[in-house]
């Protein structure tokens, strides 16, 4: 059921894409669609495998003869033989079995087995052909369908079918709910203004409004946001667009940034106007000489023999502009990657700290960027070993930061003194910093709830008397206190603020402090709400993972500013690392219990044998062809991201 749910959430997400494809694919019934399925896989396969394949059926033939005339009696190279007689059927799904079957038998653990086939010196003479096969046989491993294939055709088109009634039914109550309660959602805001622009009054009233439309970072536009605009430039006739954008910072596909209408756009201003509408602007400004001159280096490699199929851009040489004396500098941090080497975040600890010491450096001049926010953890660890201030920028986890779930739990004592758990968080933790020993002790009073054997130890305890006298104190105060006020309150009565500022990166946790205290103040603002509701919505967030971001500083704030390339985009920082630029890009496979939507391939998922709903489910070769079109677009958008970055 959760399943199901999240799946109907993310189809109602992309309910702009589903729409298209009712239209052109989903009206028919299944056997057409199945039929549309297998014609889609021919054609792309086709147009991708087409030089490929018989170049690797080649290579393999040229190896297969080397061990035929080498190995006496190769049962293996006379199987492989056989398999190669049938190579070139113009049949595109027995060409995926035969060269299956070749791999499944001549490869090891994705290697040429050299037992009891080719030998290592004979490995070593045909290592280029070698290197080839093992390649492509990396890549085509995602061609996993059985022979039941038009069977799971069928399957894909009947599950898309059913998924969609489904769909069209919730979608039916969320859009009478957002109805009833006046409300749009974010898809809504360009699918309602969308709608607006089919309009003829609307258009013709825009139109006459405006008498140029300038568009920035086109690089990011989606399909929707084309179909809203182009109406009211009739199509481009007016000649009055100007569009700027570089489809090499496009890194925001998961968002629906769509390079095939950059491109599109690009050709239709050609159509409408000629080539020297479109104006490539080569001169940078904020690249030192020696960054543009890696930029170029790096570049024209990296973006080199571009296939738009997947998202794949071509690389323009740029020209350093920037009026400056400095050179700049660039550097590699590289280790040895043994036992007694440094780790990555060791050396940038390392480097900073030199940095600050030859006085070329401020931390609040030092950027730390990476593709992904989970790799700051052990960047956190090293910086808070070695004393460096930092600051994840628009870092997630805010509920679940210690500090905030310390005042959590003495908020939560302070709405039921019988609560246990929160009370033993409260002693534990800085407020009170008592000791395992000490809870210990505690634990064997016999009266029921910890608060009772509080006040019974401070009897005969100076210091657990007053702890009891201090928290008595805060429980009469939460009865008539503002909490904002009530929270100040406790943090300055328990030292919590000294213990915070004597801590490496204090500027964070008092600023996140603070947050939760203007949080308080909003909270109350809204109404009737007692510190119980504050205790609740804490509670909400704190489990649910609620996505908000720690408290933000100060640009004047000495820190070290540890971001995402996303987050980075148009900044400039004078000290720059570049982080875990070796991580892999998201996997972006159709998988079993998931649902995967594409504007061209239509509605996929893993289907199971038959019934089999506990037993391995298997790909339709459609299916196989989005996995490795998805896995090329990944890595070009990797490729984007680091020059992003750069």
């Amino acid at each position: 059921r959760l399943i199901l749910s999240k799946q109907l959430k993310y189809l109602i997400s992309n309910r702009s894409i589903l729409n298209s494809l009712n239209e052109r694919i989903y009206f028919q019934n299944e056997t057409k669609i199945a039929n549309n399925f297998n014609e889609l896989f021919i054609k792309y396969y086709r147009k991708i495998f087409e030089d490929k394949v018989p170049t690797v059926f080649n290579q393999i033939k040229k190896i297969n003869q080397v061990v035929l005339h080498s190995v006496r009696n190769s049962q293996l190279a006379e199987e492989i033989e056989k398999i190669l007689g049938d190579e070139f059927t113009n049949e595109a799904h027995k060409e995926v079995f035969n060269l299956n079957q070749i791999f499944e038998k001549i490869l090891t653990n994705g290697k040429v087995r050299t037992q009891n086939y080719l030998s290592k010196n004979l490995r070593e003479e045909y290592f280029s052909e070698i290197e080839e096969i093992e390649m492509f046989s990396s890549e085509f491993r995602v061609f996993d369908f059985d022979e039941n294939y038009l069977e799971s055709e069928s399957q894909l088109a009947e599950f898309g079918v059913s998924i969609l009634n489904l769909f069209d039914e919730s979608l039916n109550r969320y859009e009478l709910k957002k109805l009833q309660m006046r409300y749009l959602d974010f898809e809504d805001l360009l699918l309602v203004t969308k709608d607006l622009l089919k309009r003829e009054d609307v258009i013709s009233a825009l139109a006459a409004r405006y008498q140029y439309f300038m568009i920035d970072e086109y690089q990011d536009t989606n399909e929707t946001q084309y179909n809203i605009f182009i109406p009211i430039l009739d199509y481009l006739k007016r000649g009055n667009l100007f569009i700027v954008g570089d489809e090499k910072q496009c890194i925001y596909m998961f968002r629906g940034a769509d390079l095939d209408i950059f491109n599109k756009t690009k050709n239709d201003i050609k159509d409408a106007s000629d080539e020297n509408s479109l104006l490539n602007l080569p001169h940078s400004f904020r690249l030192s000489p020696k960054l543009t001159l890696l930029t170029n280096k790096l570049f024209s490699r990296l973006f080199d023999n571009p296939n738009t199929l997947y998202n794949e851009v071509e690389y323009n040489e740029m020209i350093c502009a920037r009026d400056t004396s400095e050179d700049g500098e660039i550097e590699f941090l590289i280790s040895e990657m043994d036992e007694s080497s440094d780790s990555e975040s060791e050396l940038i600890a390392k480097k900073i700290i030199v940095l600050k010491q030859e006085e070329r450096s401020e931390y609040k001049d030092i950027a730390i960027l990476s593709r992904k926010r989970k790799s700051f953890t052990e960047i956190e660890k090293a910086f808070i070993k070695y004393k460096i201030p930092y600051l994840i920028f628009g870092g997630k986890g805010f509920f679940q930061r210690q500090e905030i779930y310390d005042l959590f739990n003495y908020l939560s004592f302070l709405v039921n003194p019988n609560n246990d758990a929160a009370l033993i968080g409260i002693l534990r933790s800085p407020f009170f910093s008592i000791s395992d020993t000490e809870l210990f002790e505690l634990s064997l009073e016999n009266e029921g709830s910890y608060f009772h054997k509080l006040e019974v130890i401070s009897l005969r305890n100076q210091k657990m008397m007053k702890i009891f006298d201090l928290l008595n104190k805060h429980l009469q105060l939460s009865k008539t206190m503002q909490i904002s006020l009530l929270i100040r309150n406790i943090l300055m009565d328990t030292g919590y603020w000294v213990v915070l500022s004597s801590k490496n990166n204090s500027v964070q946790f008092i600023s996140n402090i603070e947050k939760l205290i203007n949080l308080a103040n909003e909270f109350t603002s809204k109404g009737l709400r007692t510190l119980f509701d504050f205790v609740n919505y804490l509670e909400e967030a704190i489990n649910s993972s609620e996505d908000e971001s720690q408290a933000s500083l100060l640009s004047t704030d000495n820190v070290v500013r540890l971001m995402t390339i996303h987050a980075s985009k148009g900044l400039e920082f004078p000290v720059v690392f570049l982080i875990d630029s070796n991580s892999t890009g998201m996997d972006d496979k159709v998988k079993a219990k998931d649902i995967s939507i594409d504007k061209t391939f239509g509605i996929l998922t893993k289907i199971p044998n038959g019934e089999d709903y506990f037993g391995k489910y298997h790909s339709a070769p459609v299916v196989c062809l989005y996995n490795y079109i998805s896995q090329k677009k990944s890595i070009a958008e990797l490729k984007r991201l680091l020059y992003v970055g750069i």
